[in-house]
């Protein structure tokens, strides 16, 4: 278990368990040969006191409770317990290696024989995706067109691929029939329509639990390949049995029924037998090599991204997203074992159900009319996914669709830009879900034949044709220009987000009208034709519209700086702002926002925004904070309270103006220390760009790449800033932490400008603002 963790479970576990302490020292030893065991995991066991032998074998762990089980367990071992009762505080404990015998005579065992003792999970299971495996109608369609009456259409395998010939039982049934394909490796599926009992199990409770090793080596082999995989199937008819799992303090033995065996990898790499693959297109049967094309790629994505990092403050193991804690406290209930609920996780491992679609992103939608044209900003972020968005098979793809309108007569307005949908979002009527050419995005990855002639399906890739899909915690931003008719009125801008299961020609190819478990597709069904992941509109009057003032809380002693979104908005000259009828002092205006510090006030009152478009006013918009909460965390409001320096630039706070010079060009360190006072909160960060007074802040934001950040905690964390056009250079979540957290920044142009840091408080659960930060503007002078 990550480090992080173990710490955040021992807390836990000395807040629930009894007052009883004590220390048990040992030695853990292999059984046959006597030899000290290092790195072996010993717990007590259904808690969170856990400690690993060092290299003699030898461990210290401290225990709760009058009566404590210890558990050591290693990979590759049977786990074992003892009671330390009665043998005062030193103990060996002996595991016996799991023996390595595959039998290919063993009969994997019937998941129904899992019900008795695991009711939940085999009910979780039973009806999943994991279970409809063996029968997915899509995988036979593309395989051999026997899936769906319109199977034969499109692309199918036995009849197109250019390996159809020398492989014609491909290796779909590694992953999508694994019992049989383990019992006899490299075989094709089977008949649909006879499908045998093994395949009917799917990706059954025995096919995971009987791996005993992923090679990570090799992570392309697709499926349970012979020599990635191991799959222990115990010898018999006298056999031991055993049942990896993840838990590592299991001790149930019953010799020919089950017997625990530690295996961590049940966590994550097991995810990439079938969640990671690559083609052969020379057929030699190496998957690793250069010249293949990924299909499956998620493992690696959650690999190569912040989640798969343990030193990062986003780790996650695959199963804490997909196989999520459901409030059980017992993983059998014959056994009557209480745990922590958050290690007991459900078996339904799913994906792409709309709950996590529609989790999986944020959307954020900006209009502003500049002149004859109203002006669109777009931008998803991938918040919440530890990999790329989208993902999984290559026919997976998602669309942005953008649609602007006139409200009184329904009147949509024309595009003016360049930025369309391709043409795999579907060629014909809109009406129908055919999106090409309209205002909007298309995201996927979209593989090539050897003829360049793309998409094609995986088997027969040589290379992409692009894959503009978005990474975990990446944000990806398109501009689109819309015509204002004549006359005005109120104009509507509306964005969706638009998940499918397929491409589209390949959809209707294949007269696809449900998924590959038999539910209805909502690819061909209105009015999105395709999931609904996110879904924002923004009204605006071609006079002057006010949409959202942010952030909503600021101090008493006023300095806060607030954005003010909305459309209409001309220049700093032409505009006022007030608060609670209070000028505030205007620091920019660009695009669709006014940047602003507040003048001191109390309570709850209202922003207005005025200029020769007209006055606008957000009612109750802003409320302000006692001076002591804001100034003790070092808002710039520096004459009331005690101040904490949070956000330093060079280990300095600056002047009592916040500015640092720093010279252009040259490396500087922006350190977010942690409050004192607030443990449990974390900091939004964000970063404004303003210009020289001749050169408009649009223009350098383009001409300087956008403030180019490379980011890492100290200690080599890494964590990510967003950019995005029209000024606003970024937004980060800080977690709180001991140590100074650094960004580390260089430029190379000879520009001069300012770039202004705050950060606002955040409670760590809640994600309310409780209070502001520092702000720090920062002079990059003219070398």
């Amino acid at each position: 278990m990550h480090t992080r963790k173990l710490v955040g479970w021992i807390v836990l576990g000395c807040l629930l368990c009894s007052s009883a302490k004590a220390q048990v020292t040992g030695v853990v030893r292999d059984d046959l040969t006597n030899a000290p065991i290092e790195g072996a995991l010993v717990s007590q066991q259904a808690t969170a006191f856990r400690t690993v032998t060092d290299a003699n074998g030898n461990f210290e762990l401290n225990t709760q409770g009058q009566d404590p089980v210890v558990v050591a367990a290693k990979k590759g071992y049977f786990n074992e317990s003892v009671n330390p009762g009665g043998r005062g505080n030193e103990i060996e404990i002996r595991l016996e290696s799991v023996p390595q015998t595959d039998d290919p005579n063993y009969t994997f065992q019937v998941p129904a024989a899992c019900q008795g003792c695991h009711p939940d999970q085999y009910s979780q299971w039973n009806g999943s995706p994991m279970a409809k495996a063996g029968g997915n109608l899509w995988m036979y369609d593309i395989f051999n067109g026997t899936g769906t009456p319109g199977g034969m259409g499109g692309f199918v395998y036995t009849r197109d691929s250019i390996h159809a010939t020398k492989n014609p039982e491909s290796e779909c049934a590694s992953c999508h029939q694994p019992e049989p394909w383990i019992n006899t490796p490299h075989t094709a599926l089977e008949d649909i329509n006879d499908l045998s009992a093994g395949s009917l199990h799917g990706i059954s409770c025995e096919v995971c639990h009987k791996i005993a090793d992923i090679d990570i080596s090799r992570p392309n082999f697709p499926g349970i390949y012979p020599g990635s995989v191991t799959v222990t199937r115990p010898q018999g008819p006298q056999f031991h049995q055993v049942q990896y799992g993840v838990l590592g303090d299991t001790d149930f033995r019953a010799d020919t029924l089950m017997r625990s065996s530690y295996q961590p990898q049940l966590a994550s790499e097991v995810c990439a037998a079938c969640h990671q693959d690559k083609n052969d297109p020379d057929g030699d049967g190496d998957f690793e090599e250069p010249n293949g094309v990924i299909s499956e790629p998620t493992y690696l994505e959650w690999l190569a991204s912040p989640y798969g990092d343990p030193s990062s403050t986003h780790y996650a193991e695959c199963v804490e997203c997909h196989m999520p804690a459901f409030g059980a406290s017992q993983v059998s209930p014959v056994l009557s074992l209480n745990r922590n609920p958050e290690t007991i996780r459900s078996h339904r491992i799913e994906g792409t159900t709309p709950e996590y679609l529609e989790n999986a992103v944020d959307l954020h939608l900006v209009g502003e009319r500049v002149g004859s044209s109203l002006e669109v900003d777009v931008t998803i972020t991938n918040t919440r996914t530890g990999h790329h968005v989208p993902t999984g098979v290559t026919i997976r793809n998602m669309i942005l669709l953008l649609e602007a309108w006139r409200e009184s007569d329904q009147l949509p307005l024309v595009s003016q830009g360049t930025q369309v949908i391709h043409d795999l979002g579907g060629i014909g009527d809109p009406a129908q879900g055919y999106y090409a050419g309209l205002p909007g995005k298309f995201y996927a990855k979209v593989n090539h034949n050897k003829d360049l002639q793309g998409p094609t399906f995986f088997t027969d890739a040589t290379g992409l044709q692009f894959d503009n899909r978005i990474h975990a915690l990446d944000s990806d931003s398109t501009n689109y220009t819309f015509q204002v008719p004549a006359g005005g009125g109120e104009l509507h801008i509306r964005a969706r987000l638009i998940y499918r299961r397929s491409f589209r020609f390949l959809t209707d190819a294949k007269g696809w009208t449900v998924d590959g478990h038999g539910n209805p597709l909502a690819d061909v069904a209105p009015p999105h034709f395709g999931h609904l992941m996110e879904e924002k509109e923004w009204i605006c009057q071609t006079d002057l519209g006010l949409v959202d003032v942010l952030p909503s809380l600021g101090s008493e002693g006023g300095d806060t700086h607030v954005n003010l979104f909305g459309c209409g908005f001309t220049d700093i000259a032409d505009t006022t702002v007030s608060f609670g009828g209070q000028p505030a002092t205007i620091v920019e205006v660009i695009g669709g926002r006014v940047a602003v510090r507040t003048p001191p006030g109390t309570g709850t009152v209202d922003v207005t925004v005025t200029n020769s478009n007209g006055t606008r006013t957000a009612v109750g918009a802003h409320t302000y904070v006692e001076p002591g909460m804001a100034s003790r965390f070092g808002n710039i409001n520096i004459r009331r309270g005690d101040r904490e320096n949070i956000l330093l630039l060079n280990d300095s706070a600056g002047d009592q103006n916040r500015v640092v010079h720093v010279p252009l060009g040259t490396q500087f360190n922006l350190q977010m220390l942690a409050p004192q006072t607030r443990a449990g909160s974390r900091f939004v960060l964000y970063a404004f760009l303003g210009a020289p007074s001749n050169v408009s802040a649009t223009a350098l934001s383009n001409d300087l790449g956008l403030m180019s950040f490379a980011p890492t905690f100290a200690g080599g964390t890494p964590f990510r800033v967003w950019t995005q056009l029209r000024g606003t250079a970024g937004v980060a979540d800080f977690p709180s932490s001991p140590a100074p957290s650094r960004i580390f920044w260089s430029q190379g142009r000879t520009l001069p400008f300012t770039a202004t840091f705050q950060g606002i408080v955040r409670d760590d659960a809640s994600r309310a603002a409780i209070g502001f930060s520092i702000s720090n503007s920062v002079t990059l002078d003219v070398q």
